[in-house]
């Protein structure tokens, strides 16, 4: 088997940036903070994955606007995201912004049908680290569950950033997708080992 230069440069590429081939999953929460100084902020709690620079997840919101509704549209590009959700039939909210490890911050504007108006602000929100499960009352076998479906996820997002049309180079990347996966899948095998 003979490599080239330009096909070793693309699986370094690949290998050297793992972060270019899986997704994001994170949780953000904090309060969106009205630009009119008498509207009270409003706490919320944002649930994103990305694959691909698409982003789908949840966005749940407290009072005085209390819903919960899956991400309609959203991208990231370059660590700037924007999304849009669907909070109910007269609202629909819009966060734009920059996206990263510990931080989500922008501007937001909820738009109303009935009557006609844009309310507008800023957020902050810290991401949160997520709990796994263990000991806050969800059964070992769901735990497992959920962390074998991420991982079969991950792999979905690597195999789908791997170049086509060489066949070496697509060889090299799936092969290394494999290896990632069964390392995910042993990591979650050792953890349902683990006692309690």
């Amino acid at each position: 088997m003979r490599v080239s230069l330009r096909q070793l440069a693309i699986f370094a590429l690949t290998a050297a940036c793992p972060a270019l081939a899986d997704a994001i999953g994170a949780t953000y929460e904090g309060q969106l903070i009205p630009m009119r100084t008498n509207d009270s902020p409003i706490s919320i709690v944002v649930q994103v994955e990305e694959v691909a620079g698409f982003l789908s997840g949840t966005i749940s919101t407290s009072s005085p606007l209390r819903y919960t509704s899956t991400i309609n549209a959203g991208r990231n590009v370059a660590g700037y995201c924007n999304m849009a959700t669907a909070l109910s039939s007269n609202m629909t909210l819009r966060l734009y912004g920059e996206c990263g490890r510990t931080a989500f911050d922008g501007k937001y504007a909820i738009y109303y049908n009935q009557p006609k108006r844009i309310t507008r602000g800023t957020f902050r929100l810290t991401r949160k680290i997520v709990d796994t499960g263990r000991g806050s009352g969800s059964s070992e076998g769901e735990t497992s569950a959920s962390l074998i479906i991420a991982c079969t996820k991950a792999n979905a997002r690597c195999l789908t950033g791997c170049p086509r049309g060489d066949t070496d180079v697509e060889s090299l990347c799936v092969n290394h997708c494999r290896t990632k996966l069964q390392a995910c899948k042993g990591k979650v095998s050792k953890l349902a080992d683990v006692p309690e």
